[in-house]
């Protein structure tokens, strides 16, 4: 190979190798791609796998949640706490985020009273369409176990604490995280968000606008 010849070769090496490391730049660096990343120091939170039932007795599995973002929350439909605040914003966020590819996700932590056909009644009173929000419901001790092992949170009965339920026994409250989780497309925990604090709500729905848009 001749002199000239060796040139018009590094100089094509050199140019693709500019043009690789540009498109890697571009990539990690355009608008909202960094909101399908956890927050830096944040844990690798994961769903594993697993598989429910919705509210219109359909099976639910970790590969639904692939490909998606999905905004989630633990909660029970008897619960005279927290959870109507819960699903109040939920609600808020299912509106506010209508035009864009998020799923909502309520899954109940007393599947023994949470029937498909509770959680349908349940979620009708949110608007809940049964599509891009679903309610599910599984085997005891299934969605707590989620919580404990692969969120980190806590997830027990208050035996302290007793509920009224409408056929006039009781049961006990389910002491249970108060936030909102966002999830993306592979799985994975993007963050958890308080229901009780405005600004983190406002957060989330960002997160979740950004994460939607940055989908591959």
């Amino acid at each position: 190979m001749n002199r000239f010849m060796r040139i018009l070769l590094g100089a094509a090496i050199a140019g693709f190798v500019c043009a690789g490391a540009l498109v890697v730049v571009w990539l990690t660096s355009r608008p909202g791609t960094e909101a399908l990343r956890p927050p830096e120091g944040f844990p690798d939170l994961r769903f594993p796998e697993f598989t429910m039932t919705d509210q219109d007795g359909r099976p639910f599995t970790r590969r639904d949640l692939e490909g998606q973002v999905t905004i989630v929350g633990f909660m029970f439909s008897h619960c005279p706490l927290a959870c109507p605040g819960m699903m109040v914003q939920l609600g808020k966020h299912y509106a506010a985020l209508k035009d864009e590819n998020v799923r909502f996700l309520t899954i109940s932590l007393d599947p023994a009273r949470d029937t498909p056909a509770r959680l349908k009644e349940w979620g009708t009173e949110y608007r809940a369409d049964g599509q891009r929000w679903r309610l599910l419901t599984g085997e005891e001790g299934l969605s707590r176990k989620i919580l404990r092992q692969n969120l980190k949170m806590l997830a027990e009965d208050d035996e302290a604490r007793k509920i009224g339920l409408p056929d006039g026994s009781t049961m006990n409250n389910i002491i249970h995280p108060p936030h909102l989780f966002l999830i993306g497309p592979e799985g994975q925990v993007l963050g958890f968000f308080n229901y009780q604090q405005p600004e983190e709500m406002a957060e989330l729905q960002s997160r979740a606008r950004r994460a939607a848009r940055a989908r591959p």
